[in-house]
């Protein structure tokens, strides 16, 4: 063998073992897990990770006894299907999964930052993280330092990474797959679809249940002014009029309760005062939803906390429109704010604000109304109508990651409607094969 051949065989060894060890080194680093053992410090505990790209902080007294905190980096590629991200959103980050052992253990937040080492622009990119109970990526309040991106989150395991946000327009063409939300449907009101995506996904509608409440109360109502007393089994539920066990009030008051700050036993309450049972309610509900043809919504309660009450937005938009012709229920979703009058207490009386935001920024000519929910479940959810000049646009937003976020994509959709730079419309996220 020629000194030449030699050298040469040499060198090319050499390269192999570099490219396959290199290769070896960047799949063991993908597929990396840290762990870091953690006990009840006075002290705060702080542990970087990835070469300093991500760092978890515990605050002095923040964990119970002792624990381990597992953190592995994952790829793109090794995501479950439910664990996937929406188009809109552009991955920034590695996502790092986390865990502390014990459940028990943590007593305080974790305060967790991500390096903008490598990041030229932190412009639209948020911390997000994958609930692992609602099987739902969410964005989280995110603080903007001069050398990270940090949050606080109270949980025990999960997923984490840095998104950025991509822009819903492109020119006038909204890009339906990048409307930061799971399900929209826009439609005006010769119920002509101008824009959607997933609009046939079953999702859970958390409190915009309330409309079909609205209804079938309104089918059964004893009287405006028959007068109510609310019980303990009315006044269990998050969300409500504090301290109502007791009180009575109007049945006017506790439709205006419900429907203007979405409170939850008012809705109960509501309900009960038509003389059916809840169950005999909540089978009204369904019946009325049967009638109006809709196939995949089915109502579980009245006030919209059970996930269970699901339907699509195309067919929610339905029971949007069959809503808000009705006269009571576009005044009540009308009025930024209510107070209502406990009848067996002259000195008391309690107020509320409208939960519709879109209400503190009117749109010129334009009468607007719309109904909110939220739970962990659903996301946050919006049906909304406008009218101006004759023309009639709805909106149902389901599964947006914020509350400000569902605003935001509704006001736009209604503008671009009611402008028609809807008119030439996309095909659907669900079309595209």
């Amino acid at each position: 063998m020629t000194n030449m051949t030699k050298y040469l065989t040499i060198f090319t060894s050499f390269f192999l073992s570099v490219f396959f060890f290199g290769s070896f080194a960047y799949a063991i680093q993908s597929d990396t897990t840290y762990e870091f053992s953690l006990t009840n410090s006075p002290k705060k505990i702080i542990k970087s990770f990835d070469n300093g790209a991500l760092t978890f902080s515990f605050l002095p007294r923040g964990i119970k006894g002792s624990a381990t905190l597992h953190v592995q980096k994952k790829s793109k590629d090794s995501l479950d299907t439910h664990e996937q991200v929406d188009e809109y959103l552009e991955h920034i980050s590695q996502i790092y999964y986390f865990s502390v052992e014990k459940n028990s253990a943590l007593q305080r937040p974790i305060t967790i930052s991500f390096s903008k080492k490598a990041i030229a622009s932190d412009k639209g990119i948020f911390v997000y993280y994958y609930d692992p109970v609602v099987l739902q990526w969410k964005k989280i309040t995110t603080i903007r330092g001069k050398s990270s991106l940090t949050t606080s989150l109270f949980s025990s395991k999960g997923m984490i990474a840095l998104f950025r946000e991509r822009g819903w327009v492109d020119g006038q063409t909204v890009i339906p797959s990048y409307l930061p939300a799971r399900s929209v449907y826009v439609v005006d009101k010769d119920a002509t679809v101008l824009l959607a995506k997933n609009q046939d996904k079953k999702l859970s509608l958390a409190s915009i249940t309330k409309l079909m409440t609205a209804l079938v109360f309104l089918d059964h109502n004893p009287g405006w002014d028959t007068s109510v007393t609310v019980t303990k089994s009315d006044d269990t539920l998050p969300a409500k009029v504090p301290y109502f066990q007791g009180a009575t009030v109007t049945t006017k008051d506790l439709f205006y309760c419900m429907l203007v700050g979405s409170r939850n036993n008012c809705a109960t309450a509501l309900a009960r005062s038509t003389g059916l049972t809840q169950k005999k309610f909540i089978e009204q509900m369904n019946a009325k939803a049967y009638d109006l043809g809709l196939i995949h919504t089915v109502f579980a309660d009245v006030s919209g906390l059970d996930p269970k009450n699901i339907s699509t937005a195309k067919e929610f938009a339905f029971i949007t429109h069959a809503a808000f012709e009705n006269e009571y229920v576009r005044h009540a979703l009308s009025v930024s704010n209510y107070t209502i009058k406990f009848l067996n207490d002259k000195k008391r009386m309690y107020g509320m604000k409208n939960t519709n935001l879109l209400l503190r920024e009117p749109m010129k000519n334009t009468a607007m109304i719309g109904k909110t929910g939220f739970i962990d479940e659903a996301g946050f959810t919006f049906a909304t109508q406008a009218r101006q000049d004759g023309k009639e646009i709805t909106v149902i937003v389901l599964g947006a990651p914020d509350s400000d976020t569902r605003f935001r994509i509704s006001k736009m959709l209604i503008e671009k409607g009611l402008h028609g730079t809807l008119a030439k419309k996309r095909p659907s996220v669900a079309q595209k094969k």
